[in-house]
């Protein structure tokens, strides 16, 4: 059984692949919601209150909109991510709503792929290989230029690049022969 929740609403995965919803007095929102396979990833932020997302382990991503009249806002597919992952021996961390209420996919290796609903694709933000390339920024993280505000993007590349640079590829920048140099920038 999984929970989540926030100040509107609570959410249970159960056996079977259900998910119950109830409002904040206690009482059940709706009927349950039924999904393909048993569910793996649940998760609500307080950033976006009213979103739900659900993943099952068949690779299905659901993300709900509650407020007004329980709307399936996306419906995608986390089998790409799923595959790479499996190709380069990464696992999947967990899966959850950004700051922003968008799909997150968080890599054992500090990848973080978001879910870009225009481009119906998830998009890599935050990528620790390809440190070496000659487009790679040099520049540090963005501020939050004294709003206050956190930058969760920012704090996944950091992330991203403090794996980097513990890895023996990246001991010495200048170490690096220009052709792998070059392989590297190809690749980027």
């Amino acid at each position: 059984t999984l929970l989540t929740g926030t100040a509107y609403f609570g959410a249970a995965a159960v056996v079977g692949g259900a998910v119950m919803i109830w409002t904040q007095a206690g009482r059940r929102m709706q009927a349950p919601l039924q999904l393909d396979a048993e569910v793996v990833y649940l998760s609500a932020s307080t950033s976006a209150p009213w979103a739900l997302l659900a993943v099952s382990s068949s690779g299905s991503l659901h993300l709900w909109d509650l407020q007004h009249s329980p709307a399936c806002r996306l419906q995608a597919s986390l089998n790409p991510v799923l595959h790479a992952a499996a190709s380069s021996n990464t696992k999947v961390l967990t899966v959850r709503l950004s700051d922003r209420g968008l799909p997150l996919a968080l890599l054992s290796d500090h990848t973080a792929l978001a879910f870009h609903q225009a481009l119906s694709a998830w998009v890599r933000v935050a990528d620790p290989a390809f440190l070496p390339s000659d487009f790679a920024s040099t520049l540090g993280p963005p501020r939050d230029q004294g709003r206050g505000a956190k930058n969760e993007l920012a704090a996944l590349q950091v992330g991203a690049h403090a794996l980097a640079a513990r890895g023996p590829a990246l001991s010495s920048l200048v170490g690096i022969p220009p052709v792998d140099q070059r392989a590297f920038s190809a690749r980027h």
